[in-house]
């Protein structure tokens, strides 16, 4: 992930986390789907991930774990 003040990490799904909404990014075809909507990352079928969330757990952990 890039964010505009220039912060750089990544986010990593651990696999019991890929359930109930999140069950299609096991499939790595629905995965390669993503795309960008306003500052979400986000795939179709309206899943998505909370840029705040995810931007409070990069500067705390240098990452962010989903899990």
């Amino acid at each position: 992930m890039h964010f505009a003040d220039g912060t750089i990490s990544r986010v990593r799904f651990m696999p019991q986390h890929l359930t109930g909404v999140f069950e299609p990014l096991k499939n790595p075809q629905f995965f390669d789907k993503v795309f960008i909507d306003g500052v979400v990352v986000a795939w179709p079928n309206e899943i998505d991930l909370a840029p705040d969330a995810m931007y409070q757990e990069i500067k705390k952990h240098g990452e962010w774990l989903l899990q």
